[in-house]
């Protein structure tokens, strides 16, 4: 029984053993042959193939007789792996070697591309190599596909761009000449109207005339600011200048701009603010001045009766944003056209009203974005008004950090004691030699002008003033470069060069001061910032109108009324006492053509609704009395 059992347990343990073998082998080989890689088994120490799976001889075209028993570098598909036995020895030495990308030739010749892998191991008391051979072809031509759409992409981006560039450039151009253009004959006309305007021989009929000339320059001005401000927001060339100022004392200074134009419509012009917001604050307080006096000039002007608020309050902790509502009891807005309001050159008002380009809220929508704010249409209901708001992000300031300007009258002339000081004037435009060379003779300075940069160094050389206004653009040799090369010469560091530009980029504006400009004065430039740069520059001071104003105001007494008629008078002091500007208006009027004297102290009065001064004089008291 023993021995039956030995026998039994001896001769399964055989044959199961046999057919594991077997078994073994049949699947080794159906794995081997069925791999979606090459496979190639190398004798590690002679380099000979001694296998190779069916896909790789599907993949390269060779046969497996053609295979076995070869060097591998005698199978031109492997030159470069193993070019030789030399370079064999790389594949013997390193137990796992991985090549991602690597070229192969088929046995007809075509290249495919493969990812390759061999493994050194020990088989059957041999050592042997096995290589892993990944065709990656279509890959590669997908990779090389793709890498060839960004290329041509890439290309078309960059033509793209510097098309847009060349583009951008070409509107810059037109830009800076159309603002050279435009700004150099306005100077002009706003400039000799101005100073006509201050000529005491011209009659009032003349001074009408003329003030009708400098408002209607000044509107064109402001239409040609809008569209230059518009396409410079369209190429990326606006620039914001942030600096501390007086918030309210800007919001003041604009309903006082637009407070007349209220006062003749019989509209009150009303700024409610909560304790809460701040005087100072940092920003660029001309863009948020051309945004509020944008919204509360269209709501004046297209309000009839009522009233015009500006509401300020603010928002926030962390981050504070300044509220302002805008809110008027005009005709309203309706739902469709709330939708094209901010977009550029859209005009919703009546058709008599429609006076300008259509650029103020698109330009303004632009430029609340620009100082990360917004501006939106609360509310707005035809018939019943329209509120629109303001919401910007705000940072404070310090009242130390916001420069107090004093403010003077007309300048007369130069202060007793001042120099008698060289002003040479480098411009090509015989206009503007006239304006700028009478700015400077009526008070009092000795000026030479040049008419190109070239003459204007010349000049500089032998004449030696003691500030130049120089024009950028000039025949011959334009300013700045007139400017570095008087830079140059003995004493050019010390002698003063304005800049006088019309130029409508504030880069080309550094530009200069870059060339050894000292300031630059913008046309078509106001008398006072021309004498403030020569103030500035040369430490000139001045003799203003303003002193003689304030001893005309003194002296108005009840003897210089009394040279007019009694029903006049009445009249005069009934206007004043209801505050009727229409009726005040029409009384001086009539007074100026009595005693033109006494009409312009009138008008001088109720400009600045000094209305106390007139009353006193009228019921026979002098301004000084109590």
């Amino acid at each position: 029984m023993t021995t039956n059992n030995m026998h039994s347990d001896v001769v399964p343990a055989t044959t199961e053993e046999k057919m594991t073998n077997e078994d073994l082998l049949i699947r080794y080989r159906c794995l081997f042959n069925a791999a979606q890689d090459g496979i190639l088994i190398l004798n590690a120490k002679s380099g000979m193939i001694v296998d190779a799976n069916q896909f790789l001889i599907d993949l390269l075209g060779y046969s497996l007789e053609a295979l076995l028993e070869k060097h591998l570098w005698d199978i031109g598909s492997f030159k470069n792996i193993a070019a030789n036995k030399t370079h064999f020895l790389k594949l013997q030495s390193k137990e796992y070697i991985r090549y991602e990308d690597l070229p192969l030739e088929t046995a007809s010749g075509e290249e495919i591309h493969a990812e390759f892998i061999s493994n050194v191991y020990m088989e059957a008391k041999t050592q042997v190599i096995q290589c892993n051979i990944r065709d990656i072809s279509a890959r590669r031509r997908y990779t090389d596909h793709l890498e060839e759409t960004v290329r041509q992409r890439t290309a078309e981006l960059i033509l793209a761009r510097d098309a847009a560039e060349a583009v951008n450039k070409a509107k810059s151009l037109f830009l800076a000449n159309m603002s050279h253009e435009l700004r150099t004959p306005m100077n002009a006309i706003l400039g000799f109207s101005s100073m006509m305007r201050r000529d005491p021989q011209i009659t009032e009929s003349q001074r009408e005339n003329l003030n009708i000339i400098n408002r209607s320059g000044e509107h064109l001005l402001n239409l040609i600011n809008d569209v230059l401000d518009m396409a410079k927001i369209d190429v990326g060339r606006l620039q914001l200048e942030i600096a501390p100022f007086d918030l309210l004392g800007m919001v003041r200074d604009v309903t006082e701009m637009i407070k007349a134009r209220a006062h003749e419509k019989g509209l009150q012009l009303l700024i409610v603010h909560t304790p809460y917001v701040p005087q100072y604050i940092k920003g660029d307080v001309e863009r948020l001045r051309q945004v509020l006096v944008n919204l509360v000039g269209n709501a004046v002007k297209f309000t009839e009766h009522g009233s015009v608020t500006i509401r300020m309050n603010i928002t926030g902790n962390t981050i504070q944003s300044l509220l302002i509502d805008i809110e008027d009891t005009g005709p309203g807005i309706s739902p469709e056209n709330q939708r094209r309001l901010f977009k550029p050159f859209v005009q919703l008002g009546k058709e008599e009203k429609q006076k300008g380009t259509g650029l103020g809220l698109a330009i303004s929508s632009q430029l609340m974005a620009l100082m990360g704010g917004s501006i939106i249409v609360v509310e707005s209901t035809p018939g019943k008004g329209s509120l629109f708001r303001i919401e910007l992000p705000i940072e404070l300031a310090r009242a130390d950090d916001v420069l107090k300007s004093e403010t003077h009258g007309e300048v007369a002339g130069l202060a007793p004691g001042q120099p008698r000081y060289r002003i040479l004037i480098a411009e090509d435009q015989a206009e503007n030699q006239l304006l700028l060379s009478r700015l400077m003779t009526d008070i009092g300075l000795e000026v030479k002008v040049a008419e190109n940069g070239e003459q204007c160094v010349n000049f500089f050389q032998d004449w030696r003033p003691d500030l130049i206004w120089m024009d950028r653009r000039m025949p011959v040799m334009d300013g700045g470069e007139a400017a570095r090369r008087i830079r140059q010469l003995p004493d050019g560091r010390t002698v003063k060069i304005v800049a006088v530009t019309a130029s409508a980029f504030k880069d080309e504006r550094q530009a200069m001061l870059d060339a050894g400009m000292d300031d630059f004065v913008s046309k078509p430039y106001r008398f006072n910032e021309i004498y403030d740069s020569l103030a500035r520059q040369l430490g000139i001071t001045y003799r203003y109108t303003e002193e003689k104003e304030a001893a005309a105001s003194v002296m108005l007494t009840p003897a210089l009324l009394a040279v007019l008629p009694d029903a006049l008078r009445t009249k005069l002091l009934g206007a004043l006492e209801k505050l009727d500007q229409e009726q005040i208006t029409a009384v001086i009027r009539q007074v100026s053509e009595i005693d033109s004297g006494l009409g312009c102290t009138l008008s001088r009065l109720t400009e600045n609704f000094d209305y106390p001064t007139i009353l006193n004089a009228l019921r026979g008291r002098n301004s000084t009395d109590s």
